[in-house]
């Protein structure tokens, strides 16, 4: 017998652990990100059990990243989709603060 559905808000910070880490693999040292946007399509249900998330970097220029990603269940059947715009920060940029 399944227990409950995994909710949405869930989903979605699952989604956005897997474009994070896909910009963050394209940083020089000494940069960070900042999310601006995060839109997140739910598909289906899921179960808690195992998810699997891919993301991936659809283009990046010198301080912007537009970034995709997919949560899958543990039988492979799509789940979630999201894309998401960050914005690459030098940590200099913002030392001092305002």
């Amino acid at each position: 017998m399944r227990g409950g559905d995994v909710l949405e808000g869930y989903l979605a910070a699952m989604l956005h652990d897997t474009v994070g880490p896909a910009v963050l693999a394209t940083l020089e040292p000494g940069q960070f990100i900042i999310t601006l946007d995060l839109q997140a399509n739910f598909l289906r249900s899921a179960y808690p059990d195992r998810l699997v998330g891919r993301g991936s970097v659809v283009r990046r220029n010198a301080d912007m990243a537009y970034v995709e990603g997919s949560l899958y269940d543990a039988t492979g059947a799509l789940v979630a989709t999201g894309s998401s715009r960050m914005r690459v920060v030098d940590f200099a940029d913002s030392a001092g603060g305002d």
